[in-house]
């Protein structure tokens, strides 16, 4: 897929993407499985509303913070991000899909947590 250093503008995700199940929710948006519809690949796409994003400078200079480090570190226990788009509405973040659930829950059920 493409270089994810920046968002790409589309007019409508679902051309690229078949959206799926929830995965998750967070404080900016919803985790969704996709499916790439060119490669048959499937993903985790992350929907970040822009108007949420965009309410206070802080939080857009976080997002572009994480991007500009993670486009400079590879390493196996890192996400991979694929792709980045927006529209209108939402930022539009598609990674590597990962199984196991949030990794705040599974912390949370640990007593102990070492790096293996």
């Amino acid at each position: 897929m493409a270089d994810y250093k920046a968002f790409k503008f589309v007019d409508n995700i679902e051309k690229r993407y078949t959206i799926g199940e929830k995965l998750g929710q967070g404080n900016f948006g919803v985790v969704r499985q996709c499916v790439h519809k060119e490669t048959g690949k499937t993903f985790a796409i992350k929907l970040i509303s822009k108007a949420l994003i965009e309410s206070k400078n802080v939080y857009k200079e976080l997002l572009e913070n994480e991007f500009r480090i993670l486009s400079k570190k590879s390493h196996p226990n890192l996400i991979r991000i694929v792709d980045l788009f927006e529209d209108k509405t939402y930022y539009y973040i598609v990674s590597e899909l990962v199984h196991g659930g949030e990794l705040f829950h599974r912390l949370a059920q640990l007593s102990k947590f070492t790096e293996q």
